[in-house]
C-alpha cells in the first residue's frame, strides 16, 4: 500500500529545499548563473540546504530549530538562506575566496561564465566607453546607471544613456539626452576608461586620462 505523507514529513522536504532555494536566488539578484535543467537546479537547491541543515541547524539551539512557525520559522529559513545567499554573491562579485587561492598559487574555475557578466556586473561606477561596430564604426557615450548591459546569455545588447558624436579628428562631443541601444551581433569591441568629467576631449585624451 502506498504510504501517505504526514505534515511531518513534507515539513522536512522543505527543510531541504527552502534554505537552497532562497540562496541560490538571492545570489543570483548579484551575478549571472548559467541556465540549469531541472535536475541540476534541484540538485544545487538541495547541495546548499544540505551544507545549511548540517552547519547552521544543527547547532542552533533546539528552542529555535525546532520551530516551525512564527519566529524561528522566519530566522532560520528566510532570514538564514537569505544572509547566506547575499554573502555568496558578494564573494564572487568581489572574489575574496579565489583571490586568497590565488595567493597561495591555487586556480579555479570563475563562477561568473563570461567575460561580458563580469565586467558589467563589477561596474559600479560611471564610465567612458567606446563600442567598435562590426562595420568599423565607433560609437562613444557615457555608461552610467541608467545605461543597461543584458544579462541574457543568448541576446548581448548594450544601451548607452549619454550618447557623444566623435568627430573626423577623434573630438567627442555631447549629444545630450540622446542614447543609443546597440544589438550584439553589431558589436566587434568594448574599450572603458574611467570617467572624467570633460565637456569636450578626445580618444587620445581619454586613454591619457587613465
Amino acid at each position: 500500500m502506498p504510504t501517505s505523507f504526514t505534515p511531518g514529513d513534507v515539513a522536512s522536504i522543505l527543510a531541504y529545499l527552502i534554505p537552497g532555494f532562497i540562496a541560490l536566488y538571492v545570489r543570483s539578484q548579484f551575478v549571472t548563473t548559467p541556465q540549469l535543467l531541472d535536475g541540476e537546479r534541484l540538485l544545487s537547491y538541495l547541495t546548499i540546504s544540505v551544507i545549511y541543515n548540517a552547519i547552521v541547524i544543527r547547532y542552533l539551539p533546539e528552542a529555535i530549530a525546532g520551530l516551525w512557525s512564527g519566529f524561528g520559522f522566519v530566522l532560520v529559513f528566510i532570514v538564514g538562506p537569505i544572509t547566506i545567499g547575499v554573502l555568496l554573491g558578494v564573494n564572487t562579485q568581489k572574489d575574496f575566496v579565489r583571490g586568497l587561492l590565488r595567493k597561495i598559487k591555487l586556480s579555479t574555475i570563475h563562477p561568473i561564465p563570461t567575460a561580458w557578466d563580469w565586467k558589467f556586473t563589477s561596474t559600479t561606477e560611471e564610465q567612458w566607453v567606446l563600442v567598435t561596430l562590426k562595420n568599423g564604426n565607433m560609437v562613444g557615450g557615457i555608461l552610467s546607471s541608467e545605461s543597461f548591459a543584458s544579462s541574457n546569455p543568448i541576446d548581448r545588447d548594450l544601451y548607452i544613456q549619454w550618447m557623444y558624436d566623435i568627430g573626423s579628428e577623434g573630438n567627442w562631443k555631447p549629444l545630450k539626452e540622446r542614447g543609443v541601444l546597440i544589438t550584439s551581433n553589431e558589436i566587434s569591441t568594448i574599450e572603458f576608461w574611467p570617467y572624467v568629467p570633460l565637456q569636450e576631449n578626445s580618444y587620445e585624451q581619454k586613454k591619457q586620462a587613465n
